[in-house]
């Protein structure tokens, strides 16, 4: 390999997580950008885009290197920017391609970009030719907060390539922020609460039992006959529904992300009772990635880096969930607010902690569904000559005991969702029955409740 390499700090164990999640060909952070533009694209100006872009954030300057006997971070000096123009595949055939995608640690940046050209265009007049940006990187140098960063700036820098602009690569956007403050956190909870690993040994092993196995994962089993891979689902909600259902969460006092987990919840018993399993109450082991950024001090606006943690818990929802609704989506609000506040998360982390790395993937799957809130996109300013006008979400989760995890953002002032799963976990029947179910509440709840 050229050039030189500047270290930077050995990896937390989180970020050992995801080298390991890596190794089995899953856990990366894949995203699809939609691209609409007045003229044809050119190659040299996506490359000129994502050589600035490289220069300018440092995560993507990262690499991953054994360093005095542990994995280090380590800067590199050279420009590599890997990018593959597609002609001839679908957005679909190259979306499975970097589902699989591994990465060589000793070679090569930890990010891969395709650019598939779509022959189908774009219903704009002004926008004609269609092109989606597919970009996955490795997990352990970003989460969703600083994929929106990165993606609103190459936006950004492609119209100013095209349009000529001078670009000073010095002004960085943003820095690899370590977890020292997450650390510091963890250390102060060990010491506080003074971790019984016994009980924490029990509680693993319960939530491994039969009896707690995820009921939607009994109730529609994937198939363990052909090799795992990953399938996404995709959904886009009007910016009307959305604006009313935004409104009626405040008007409820309630936060969307609180809304959402309910809802998915509500469409998750829908499908069960229309399987046959037909309880009072359903009881639904679920995680939630979580920012730990916050519960940081200072400005965290710039910090960029993996800095997410799925937060296991079990969300508890009646057979006729319509009747309460809104009271019981207040209630959970209260109690997930009460847990945040709290430093569950953290907690929990904690206990976990010695499972990290080494149960990566292992196991049964102890949750049904995932669910990562990724915020409001920002939307780029000054785009004359290309638009972004999609960005979804397709994480990996094949060949790891994680069923499926949902995504959802705002985009342009629409509600966009997403939801990957693997297809030894869940059959595609139950996949499509989870998303539109959780569609139709979220418009049942524009138009009646």
């Amino acid at each position: 390999m050229s050039g030189t390499l500047v270290w930077q700090r050995p990896l937390w164990f989180m970020e050992e997580f995801w080298v390991a999640a890596n190794k089995r060909g899953t856990r990366s952070t894949l995203a699809a950008l939609r691209l609409d533009s007045c003229k044809p694209l050119q190659e040299s100006h996506v490359c000129q885009a994502l050589t600035h872009l490289y220069r300018k954030i440092p995560t993507l300057r990262l690499c991953i290197r054994q360093h005095g006997g542990q994995l280090w971070f380590a800067e590199r000096s050279e420009i590599d920017v890997p990018l593959k123009v597609i002609f001839n595949k679908t957005r679909e055939e190259c979306l499975q391609k970097l589902y699989h995608q591994q990465y060589n640690l000793d070679i090569r940046p930890p990010w891969r970009t395709m650019l598939v050209c779509d022959p189908k265009g774009s219903t704009n007049s002004k926008y004609p030719h269609r092109y989606h940006l597919l970009f996955n990187q490795h997990h352990a140098i970003t989460d969703g907060i600083t994929c929106n960063t990165i993606f609103a700036w190459f936006t950004i820098l492609l119209n100013q390539v095209i349009s000529g602009e001078n670009i000073e690569n010095s002004v960085q956007i943003g820095y690899h922020a370590s977890a020292d403050q997450t650390l510091k956190q963890l250390k102060y909870i060990e010491d506080e609460i003074r971790i019984d690993k016994n009980e924490n040994d029990t509680k693993m092993k319960n939530n491994c039992n039969k009896d707690n196995f995820p009921l939607l994962l009994q109730a529609f089993p994937g198939s363990k006959e052909c090799i795992d891979t990953t399938h996404c689902i995709e959904k886009e909600i009007n910016k009307e529904t959305t604006s009313i259902f935004f409104r009626k969460c405040k008007e409820n006092m309630v936060t969307v992300n609180s809304a959402v987990t309910y809802i998915t919840g509500c469409a998750a018993v829908d499908l069960l009772a229309s399987s046959g399993i037909k309880n009072d109450h359903y009881n639904l082991q679920l995680s939630h990635q979580i920012d730990l950024r916050r519960y940081w001090k200072g400005d965290i606006s710039k910090a960029l880096g993996d800095h997410a943690f799925a937060y296991r818990y079990d969300i508890n929802v009646p057979r006729k969930w319509e009747s309460n609704f809104w009271n019981s989506i207040q209630g959970f609000n209260e109690d997930y607010k009460t847990k945040l506040e709290n430093r569950d998360p953290l907690k929990q982390m904690l206990l976990n902690k010695r499972n990290i790395p080494m149960s990566v993937g292992n196991g049964p799957p102890l949750i049904n569904f995932s669910i990562s809130n990724c915020g409001v996109m920002p939307l780029p300013q000054n785009c004359e000559h290309v638009i972004l006008t999609q960005h979804t979400i397709h994480n990996p989760v094949h060949n790891f005991n994680l069923p499926g995890c949902l995504f959802f953002m705002t985009f342009k002032d629409k509600f966009m969702l997403s939801f990957p799963y693997s297809s030894h976990h869940f059959c595609k029947a139950a996949a499509e029955g989870f998303m539109n179910n959780i569609v139709e509440i979220i418009h049942d709840i524009a138009e009646n409740k």
